[in-house]
């Protein structure tokens, strides 16, 4: 059975994907903002071997993760699934300079890739990649304001997420 490590796994997609997959027999190991969603996400998935802390929405807490997460040893796969955005109303910058949407949802996959031990599979999830959007192809194309379709906003930053790790895993 594979070791599988699943970022956002407190609820939603990542909570279900890590229940599916200790129901057929695999190691799991959850990931929680904050010590109250790790706990809460071991007890939702019950038989998870255990589960990695921090916040993935600034650069330290992305650092530590990938820190918790090597000291766990390899992984088989490592599922992206933490997200946010598509609830988003206004631009919150969690370092100085980054909208924390594309801090979530672009640089913490492209750090975690980076840091850990490189694992045999990557897996992207995103519930909003159903929602349409369009990546500029040129800084000459008009840039809606941020906000001004929230969702578009978060389909974009995961678009861009999966191209960038994409790019980054093949080397």
């Amino acid at each position: 059975m594979a070791r599988v490590f699943i970022t956002g796994s407190s609820d939603g997609l990542g909570l279900m994907a890590a229940g599916l997959l200790i129901e057929q027999g695999h190691e799991v190991v959850l990931h929680g903002r904050n010590e109250s969603r790790s706990r809460d996400a071991l007890t939702a998935a019950a038989g998870a071997s255990g589960a990695v802390t921090g916040d993935l929405s600034t650069i330290a807490g992305t650092r530590t993760v990938a820190d918790q997460a090597n000291k766990l040893g390899r992984f088989d796969a490592l599922i992206h699934n933490a997200g946010i955005g598509y609830r988003e109303t206004r631009r919150v910058e969690t370092e100085p300079g980054v909208p924390s949407v594309f801090a979530v949802n672009v640089l913490a996959p492209y750090i975690l890739t980076a840091l850990i031990e490189r694992p045999k599979r990557l897996v992207y999830l995103s519930s909003g990649m159903r929602i349409p959007a369009r990546l500029r192809r040129r800084q000459s194309e008009p840039q809606p304001p941020l906000g001004s379709a929230p969702s578009s906003v978060h389909c974009a930053s995961c678009a861009a997420g999966c191209v960038t790790a994409t790019s980054t895993s093949r080397h």
